[in-house]
């Protein structure tokens, strides 16, 4: 089993800037509360044990659990791995739907 990462660790507010740059549609992070994220995700019925497993995750993620960029691709591939900034280009028709 191989880790793999892009070329480049972003964060959330970092992808809502791609997406929205190549969507042509301006977009923005705005964290939730922990307790505000938890009911919303109660109000349309998901279990308290996936809430809590989200939560963990967005915890470990802000504290830069994630952050580390690894040169597995590159290693395996014999080239650079694909940025999020080029794959959210390929897939932006994908991303919002168009109106």
């Amino acid at each position: 089993m191989y880790s793999l990462t892009g070329p480049a660790a972003v964060d959330l507010s970092q992808v809502a800037a791609i997406v929205g740059a190549q969507t042509g549609r301006p977009l923005r992070f705005k964290a939730a509360s922990e307790a505000d994220y938890s009911r919303r995700l109660e109000a349309v019925g998901i279990p308290k044990s996936a809430i809590d497993l989200s939560i963990s995750f967005f915890r470990r993620l802000s504290a830069g659990a994630f952050a580390e960029v690894l040169p597995t691709v590159a290693t395996l591939l014999g080239r650079s791995a694909t940025s999020y900034a080029e794959w959210a280009k390929a897939n932006a028709a994908r991303l919002i739907p168009q109106r």
